[in-house]
């Protein structure tokens, strides 16, 4: 699986962005920000998006997601809330943890 989706991805930067570096980052991508900047073009955008929703849709992969209602979070925890992105990665691994099974080789975390 890796092997599959790490150098996919790596090409999709490289064409894109001339580099492997750049985060895949939903907020930046919306707002044409930094990296994405290009994005205002309308003919770059629409062959970037074209582009990453082929590639996202040939690999084989599982999204575990998290959420926290931060506001509710600190007013439930106050002061001894844990910091809630540490919280959130936490739940992610502990469910990714659990998604494996016995099959301890079969994923790997691409926090890109």
């Amino acid at each position: 699986m890796r092997e599959v989706i790490e150098p996919r991805v790596r090409t999709f930067k490289q064409r894109f962005f001339g580099r492997n570096d750049v985060i895949l980052h939903t907020v930046d991508m919306g707002n044409n920000a930094g990296d994405f900047s290009f994005l205002t073009d309308p003919g770059l955008r629409a062959e970037f998006y074209i582009e990453l929703n082929t590639m996202l849709g040939a690999l084989d992969y599982k999204v575990i997601a998290a959420v926290i209602k931060k506001h509710e979070y600190i007013e439930h925890y106050g002061a001894s809330a844990a910091d809630p992105y540490v919280y959130a990665l936490e739940m992610l691994i502990d469910r990714f943890c659990w998604e494996l099974g016995e099959d301890l080789d079969s994923g790997f975390i691409c926090a890109d």
